[in-house]
């Protein structure tokens, strides 16, 4: 990269996978000035789906996809 600036604009999961290129390839990156806008990516919400991912764990498959299925539409969908 001959650039010392870069800027991402990223929408949805294209936020995510952003930012592992930037934690993956760090070294390539350190030298730089690098600006990143997130819109509708998620930040937060993996933390919370792994809380609930946690709760749900001693119960069984056919109950897990039974709590699932009554979620609002997108509440616990996977981005990756």
């Amino acid at each position: 990269m001959s650039r010392n600036s870069i800027v991402f604009v990223c929408h949805s999961t294209g936020g995510i996978v952003v930012r592992y290129l930037l934690e993956s390839n760090w070294a390539q990156f350190k030298d730089k000035r690098v600006g990143l806008v997130l819109i509708a990516s998620p930040s937060y919400g993996s933390t919370q789906a792994d809380k609930v991912k946690a709760r749900l764990e001693p119960f069984s498959e056919e109950e897990r996809e039974r709590v699932l299925a009554s979620a609002p539409e997108g509440m616990f969908q996977e981005t990756i």
